[in-house]
């Protein structure tokens, strides 16, 4: 595996993150407009009370259905706002942020072993621009490169093949996934739950709703400033000859 050319600095490499920086609001953006729009054309509340009664009325079948839903769903590329929008509607905040970040773990470490074993050229044709910072995160040991991956790159489609086909342990990768899917789902979860109330116009204008809102960048900042930070050890340690 070549190294990534130490003549590109850590923020170089980082620079694309600030331009691909508009996905994941977008694809966010897109779920809440189709909220409103069906609270415009159907009683949007009384159609995820009838969801909720649906699910509670399949006991305890309905988490694990949802969660293996949900992997597969991660696997075929399916955005998680969506898994995460319809988990919060289907099981309430709280059961909906869990059984989401179940089925997103799950997924991504089925895609992580496809990656590593079976696809390892999907990976790289999705995530070609972000090889460099790959490989570098790559020699480092630890879950911390991969929660800087999931606060720098949500819902970026591929990411699991691609770190797959790294020296990325199937541990750290599934231990960092999981704490770098917590914060923006939860407050994911909360939002969605939000939109589907009936007086929804009131809570989106509320201050814990804001505070959803507002925690969506910050993530991403942690993210990149963690990303730089870690690809900034990388090269020093080349530079000292510690790794090749």
């Amino acid at each position: 595996m070549d190294a990534p050319d130490t003549n590109v600095s850590a923020w170089t490499r980082t620079a694309g993150v600030f331009r691909q920086g508009v996905r994941p609001l977008v694809i966010v953006l897109l779920v809440v407009a189709a909220v409103v729009a069906a609270h415009v054309a159907l009683d949007l509340d009384a159609q995820a009370a009838r969801l909720r009664s649906f699910v509670q009325n399949q006991g305890a079948v309905a988490p694990p259905v949802f969660i293996a839903l949900t992997a597969v769903g991660i696997m075929l590329l399916v955005p998680a706002p969506i898994a995460i929008g319809m988990g919060s509607v289907a099981f309430g905040q709280l059961g909906g942020a869990l059984y989401s970040i179940g089925g997103i773990t799950a997924g991504a470490g089925l895609a992580f072993l496809l990656g590593r074993y079976v696809l390892r050229d999907l990976g790289t044709r999705l995530q070609g621009s972000r090889l460099p910072i790959l490989r570098a995160l790559a020699s480092q040991r630890g879950p911390l490169p991969v929660i800087a991956l999931r606060f720098a790159f949500p819902f970026a489609p591929g990411l699991d093949y691609a770190v797959g086909a790294t020296g990325i342990s199937l541990p750290h990768f599934l231990e960092g996934t999981l704490v770098g899917l917590i914060p923006r789902t939860f407050a994911l979860s909360f939002f969605f739950d939000i939109l589907t109330k009936s007086d929804w116009l009131a809570s989106v204008a509320s201050v814990p709703a804001l505070l959803c809102v507002l925690l969506m960048p910050l993530i991403r900042v942690a993210g990149i400033v963690l990303l730089v930070r870690l690809l900034a050890r990388y090269n020093a340690r080349r530079a000292e000859g510690v790794i090749p």
